[in-house]
C-alpha cells in the first residue's frame, strides 16, 4: 500500500446496543460509496472493505452522525467507538462503548493515542501530514476534545497494537485481525 493511500474507517463497532452517538445503519454511505465498500452489517452498522475502498470521501459526508473518517491505508489500528457518555453511564448502557478509562494511553509506547484531549485533535478541513482527514465529529463547534473517548494520532501510531490488547472494552482494533479476536479480515 502506497504511504499517500487513504481508507474510510468507521467509529461504530455495532455493539448491538443502540447508541445515541453511534451508526444508525441508514445505509447513506453505502449509497455514496461509488467502489461498493460500504456494507451495513448484521450489527446494523456500517462495515468498511479496506480492499475495495479508494479513499474518495463520499461516504464521509453521506454519514448522518459524522462517524467515518479517512486513515491511512497502512494503519491498522482504530478506534470503532463515538460514544462520548461519561464512563460509568457507558459503561452500564453498553457492553462495547470507551468508557475513557485511560489505559490505551498509559501502554501506548510513542504517546499516539489520548484520552479528554482538547488541542491535537484536528478540527478543520485539512489533511495531516500522514494523509488522514481530521476527526471533526469527535470535537465540538469550538474545537474542544469531547470526553471520554480514545483517539488516535495516526501520525504518531506505529501499529503495534498495544492499546487493542489492553483495551478492556474490546473498542480499538485490529483491522487486519492480527492482535484483536474481531478484525476486520479480508472482507
Amino acid at each position: 500500500m502506497g504511504k499517500d493511500r487513504r481508507t474510510a474507517s468507521v467509529h461504530c463497532g455495532g455493539c448491538g446496543n443502540p447508541c445515541a452517538w453511534g451508526c444508525v445503519g441508514c445505509g447513506a454511505c453505502e449509497k455514496a460509496c461509488q467502489s461498493g465498500a460500504i456494507t451495513i452489517s448484521a450489527s446494523g452498522a456500517a462495515h468498511v472493505c479496506r480492499q475495495k475502498c479508494t479513499g474518495c470521501g463520499a461516504c464521509m459526508g453521506a454519514c448522518p452522525r459524522s462517524l467515518i473518517t479517512l486513515l491511512p491505508a497502512w494503519g491498522s489500528i482504530e478506534v470503532r467507538c463515538a460514544n462520548q457518555d461519561a464512563g460509568a453511564i457507558a459503561r452500564k448502557s453498553y457492553k462495547k462503548s470507551c468508557i475513557g478509562c485511560g489505559i490505551c494511553e498509559k501502554v501506548c509506547p510513542v504517546g499516539a493515542i489520548s484520552v479528554n484531549i482538547s488541542a491535537s485533535v484536528r478540527t478543520g478541513g485539512e489533511i495531516g501530514a500522514s494523509g488522514h482527514m481530521p476527526l471533526k465529529h469527535l470535537a465540538d463547534s469550538k474545537g474542544s476534545r469531547c470526553s471520554n473517548l480514545a483517539v488516535i494520532d495516526q501520525d504518531r501510531c506505529i501499529s503495534c497494537g498495544m492499546c487493542a490488547v489492553n483495551c478492556p472494552r474490546g473498542v480499538i482494533h485490529d483491522t487486519f485481525g492480527v492482535l484483536t479476536e474481531e478484525g476486520e479480515g479480508e472482507s
